[in-house]
């Protein structure tokens, strides 16, 4: 049986993975509507957004002229399988959303959410970004760096490969039964 992968890959159609998971933090896509046309005219991509529960009814329409794929639903219960699907993620810099992605190995361009307490996403996303595991664009400059970094991370193979590799080396603890060892050891 095909995969979803190997049918975008025959018809050259890069999937990205535009996922927001937590609830109280406004949708990256909201915003992407505002930034340009890009990846809007991109008749080569193919998006899946999780949007959330919160975000699954916000009003959002393509601008007219759009070529891309687009899939909005509020969430998806195997994870896993919407970052290996993926060939570039955007998300937000929660510590659990990062660890999955680091868990699997996806390349991200990752928008931390400035209104986070503490600005702690910040912090989250530049681990990854200082490891060369991610890219990461300031909400408050998403106008001047989002559509570069997330073209960056589509159009070159090699770049995505490498942070892909970057990033799956930093999920090792996490694929160990290192960390359940941990917690089973507190637990006694």
């Amino acid at each position: 049986a095909r995969s979803a992968r190997d049918a975008c890959r025959e018809t050259n159609v890069s999937t990205a993975s535009f996922t927001v998971r937590e609830p109280s933090e406004p949708p990256i896509a909201t915003t992407i509507s505002r930034v340009g046309s890009i990846p809007n005219s991109r008749a080569d991509l193919a998006v899946v957004h999780l949007a959330g529960e919160r975000y699954q009814q916000t009003a959002f329409t393509l601008p007219a002229g759009a070529r891309l794929q687009y899939v909005r639903i509020a969430s998806h219960h195997r994870m896993d399988d919407i970052w290996r699907l993926a060939d570039v993620a955007v998300t937000r810099a929660g510590a659990s959303t990062l660890a999955e992605l680091v868990t699997v190995g996806a390349p991200a361009a990752i928008v931390p959410w400035a209104q986070a307490a503490d600005d702690h996403q910040r912090s989250n996303a530049e681990r990854l970004a200082q490891a060369g595991a991610a890219l990461v664009v300031d909400e408050r400059d998403l106008a001047a760096g989002f559509d570069r970094a997330l073209l960056q991370l589509i159009d070159d193979s090699a770049l995505r490969e490498r942070v892909a590799a970057k990033a799956y080396a930093l999920g090792a603890l996490n694929r160990s039964s290192a960390l359940g060892a941990l917690i089973e050891s507190a637990a006694r």
